[in-house]
Order: structure tokens, then C-alpha cells, then sequence
């Protein structure tokens, strides 16, 4: 599976890349939070059928109000798995994103946390592992050119995982 043009979220419809955010409410059936800053499409099938959430924020990871950045959520394993739900989204996840793509481009460790990017023409694929109070999943796909005004509170962490 390719993520060229954007994020198939079924088999016709597709959230491409670069598009503004009012265009991307009409595309298949969105939660949609009242200020208009978040998006979220449940059931999606990606990496060989795999269920998940496809959210978007157009406040920090968005801000230009076009599609550069979603996140992936895991909800089988979070349901399942609870506090454990991170680390088994990255074991489970990097396992799948070997067997379709291969090794990762990139791998290291940031603050004791792992993170793999697999790199593409025109976007990235990047599952890893951070805290803040707890730990959490970074699953993300994101296009080259992507343009972020991460919160400051995670900017030196993010710098460092992408900047070297």
C-alpha cells in the first residue's frame, strides 16, 4: 500500500494529500469536533487490512488547514491491551511495516524510546514509542513537505527525532 496521493479510507475514497480541511469533512463520514480542529475516521483498513482510526489535527500538526499529517490509532490493541497498548502497537506495527516495505530508513532511540521512519518519494511512515505522564504510540503519515507547529512542550523532542 501506497500513501502517494493521501490515505485510502475505503476503496473509493481517499483523503489526498494537500487538501483543505472543509473539502476533507465531506470525504466519507468524519467525527468532527465543534471548533472544526479535529477529524477522526474510524474502521479504516491499511497496512493489509488492518483496522484503524485516521485522525487529523488541523491546530498543531495541520496548521496551514490542509491535509500534511495524520495520526494512526490502534483501537483493537488499545482496548485490548491498556497501559501495555504502545508497546504492542510498535512491536505489532513495526512486524507489518517490514513485511510490506522492508527495513526501515531510519532507526534510533530517543530518550530510551524506539522510533523507526520508513521513507518514501513524497511521504513518511513513522511508528515509535514516547512519554509524557505515560507512555503513548507515535504512529504517523505525513507528506515531505509538511509544515508543523508542534506544541513547544514536545518541539526538542521532535526536533531530535527528525533532525539527524
Amino acid at each position: 500500500m501506497e500513501f502517494n496521493q493521501g490515505i485510502p479510507i475505503s476503496k473509493n475514497e481517499v483523503l489526498k494529500w494537500n487538501t483543505p480541511k472543509e473539502e476533507l469533512f465531506k470525504v466519507g463520514t468524519p467525527v468532527i469536533d465543534d471548533s472544526k480542529t479535529f477529524a477522526r475516521w474510524s474502521g479504516v483498513k491499511l497496512f493489509n487490512d488492518q483496522v484503524v482510526n485516521v485522525t487529523v489535527n488541523f491546530e498543531y500538526e495541520n496548521p496551514d488547514n490542509k491535509l500534511e499529517y495524520v495520526r494512526i490509532e490502534c483501537p483493537a490493541i488499545e482496548d485490548k491491551e491498556q497501559a501495555g497498548a504502545p508497546r504492542k502497537i510498535y512491536e505489532d506495527f513495526t512486524a507489518i511495516l517490514k513485511d510490506l516495505y522492508g527495513n526501515p530508513t531510519h532507526e534510533k532511540t530517543v530518550m530510551n524510546y524506539p522510533q523507526r521512519i520508513w521513507e518514501f518519494a513524497n511521504y513518511e511512515i513513522i511508528l515509535g514509542i514516547a512519554e509524557r505522564f505515560m507512555e503513548y504510540s507515535i504512529f504517523v503519515i505525513r507528506i515531505k513537505t509538511h509544515n508543523s507547529t508542534l506544541p513547544k512542550a514536545g518541539v526538542k523532542w521532535w526536533q531530535k527525532l527528525f533532525r539527524n
